[in-house]
């Protein structure tokens, strides 16, 4: 296994482990001054359950770039699964009306 698959990896299982620990707070990308959570145990929930969403997906992308030998170039997608995922947790919670 490539050193950069493990790293991936192991960002994603830390990533993982700090969503359970802080599973009660919003979480540092979604921080603005105009968030407003109105119903914060389902917002907190929904947020959950995107982060395991999202560190499963970047443990499979981790492994895909390993298994496939794909160059290093590739892993700069790393980051925007990431991001795309955090940025379609505030588009789930405004639509549920979780946030505002």
């Amino acid at each position: 296994m490539k050193v950069i698959s493990m790293a991936m990896i192991a960002f994603a299982l830390i990533y993982m482990l700090v969503s359970l620990l802080f599973k009660n707070k919003v979480s540092i990308y979604m921080k603005n001054k105009d968030l407003v959570v109105l119903k914060r145990n389902e917002y907190f929930s929904l947020q959950l359950k995107f982060a395991f969403l999202n560190s499963f997906l970047m443990i499979v992308f981790a492994l895909f770039v390993d298994m496939f030998q794909i160059d290093d170039f590739y892993v700069v997608l790393y980051p925007l699964v990431f991001h795309t995922i955090n940025y379609c947790l505030k588009v789930v919670a405004r639509k549920k009306e979780y946030i505002m």
